[in-house]
This record gives structure tokens, C-alpha cells and sequence, in this order.
């Protein structure tokens, strides 16, 4: 199955087999960054974190410089309680960000903010 019927099942509704869908895709391809998008959202919008996490894991290894990945990613790992990997994620993402790329400049200002609440926790 490739992306667009994919597309038409999440269109329709079909949230269970397009995840289905999705999941055997990047299995059979870990590099369609298209599949790992939409899976990324579709885990969001039903609060599917561990997946939500996995999806925004696997584009921030193939789009390492993607700010809403790594955005994506702290995300996850701040709601499941896991703040020293979204710190150690916070602290790559600052050190490749230059501010000139699509996003940088509001999710390094994300970014400090989280890491304050972070060390705020005393984490």
C-alpha cells in the first residue's frame, strides 16, 4: 500500500488500518520519512505516545536537523516523564541549529523554555 491510499483510509476515517498500514510501510522502508509524518500525527491526534515517540525518534534520525522532529520528540519524552532524554535531544537539536532553518528560531526558544521547566523539576 503506498501513501496516498494510505491517505484516503485516514480520509475515511480508517484510523486502525491506516496505522496498520503505516507501521508494516516503515517496516518495509524505515527511510519513507512521508510514512513516519503521518504516523508521527496520527499517534499525536489518538495520544498513542510510545508511537508518537517512536514516529518522531525515526525522523529525527533521518532529518536530523528538522526542527519540529526534535520539537516533536522533546515533546514525547517530556510526557512520559523521561526528562534527562529530552534534555540530552534539546542539547543535540541546539548544537546543529544555526536559526536559519524552516522553525529554528521558535523551537530554540521551545526548547530553553522546556529545558528550564526541566531543571526547575530539579531533573
Amino acid at each position: 500500500m503506498d501513501i496516498p491510499e494510505i491517505k484516503s483510509l485516514l480520509e475515511a476515517g480508517a484510523i486502525d488500518t491506516a496505522r496498520a498500514r503505516l507501521l508494516e510501510l516503515v517496516e518495509f522502508d524505515p527511510q519513507e520519512v512521508r510514512a513516519w509524518l503521518l504516523l508521527s500525527g496520527l499517534a499525536f491526534r489518538t495520544d498513542d505516545w510510545p508511537l508518537a515517540e517512536k514516529a518522531a525518534a525515526a525522523l529525527v534520525e533521518l532529518r536530523p536537523s528538522d526542527g519540529l522532529a526534535s520539537s516533536a520528540l522533546v515533546s514525547c519524552l517530556v510526557n512520559a516523564g523521561r526528562y534527562p532524554h529530552a534534555e540530552k535531544e534539546i542539547v543535540r537539536f541546539n548544537a546543529i541549529a544555526d536559526g536559519s532553518g524552516p522553525n529554528h528560531q521558535v523551537v530554540l526558544q521551545e526548547h530553553r523554555a522546556t529545558l528550564e521547566r526541566i531543571r526547575s523539576l530539579g531533573q
